[in-house]
């Protein structure tokens, strides 16, 4: 029986100061490369096999810390997979100030997100299901392997709401803290969520 990890990158200057990332990139903060160093003292005990990233650079700097830590190879994932959500014109302001410009968009994204449409960003259905798709291409193809995945918060939320059958409406009321570790088993061909938003590095 193999794990699967997927794991929220670290800290960002962006993230510390309140604001919106999407496609847009922002590097570790000093908080959040401490706590991927001491995420990866507990993964060194995880017989991890292979890391996958997302191409963004957040991710690829958590990633890249924790592969030096465990000694194991990264696969950057090509393409779209597993990139964060396309927010758009949202992208690179606070959440005041998202509030202040786009006050209708915003509450109905917090609402009904099926319906929300953020001012050229990324329709969320389409988001789910490229998610979705990749992280069970990584874990099917895979099988004999602990995989950890590298990725990012609004993502890994939408993925874990389709894997459990719930409503995008839900999506509010998940918390994936940055360097968090949820754990799936792979099981007949199925992800089954063991341990989910694990703030391991905390302890």
């Amino acid at each position: 029986m193999k794990k699967v990890f997927l794991v929220r990158h670290g800290q960002t200057v962006w993230n510390s100061l309140g604001i919106t990332q999407g496609k847009k990139d922002s590097s570790l903060s000093e908080q959040g490369i401490y706590e991927v160093k001491e995420l990866t003292k507990v993964l060194s005990r995880g017989n991890i096999d292979i890391i996958y990233t997302s191409s963004l650079g957040r991710a690829k700097q958590t990633a890249n810390i924790i592969s030096s830590g465990i000694n194991i190879p990264i696969t950057e994932q090509e393409g779209e997979g597993l990139k964060e959500f396309d927010y758009g014109l949202w992208e690179g302001k606070t959440l005041d100030e998202i509030k202040a410009k786009y006050p209708d968009q915003l509450s109905l994204w917090l609402t009904d997100p099926e319906n929300a449409k953020i001012p050229y960003g990324e329709n969320i259905l389409n988001a789910q299901d490229r998610i979705y798709k990749t992280i069970l291409n990584i874990a099917s193809s895979n099988k004999s392997k602990n995989v950890l995945i590298v990725s990012h918060s609004t993502m890994m939320k939408l993925f874990f709401i389709k894997l459990l059958n719930m409503n995008l409406n839900s999506m509010i009321k998940l918390k994936l803290s940055n360097c968090s570790i949820s754990t799936m088993i792979f099981v007949n061909n199925q992800l089954i969520l063991q341990k989910f938003n694990e703030n391991v590095h905390r302890r």
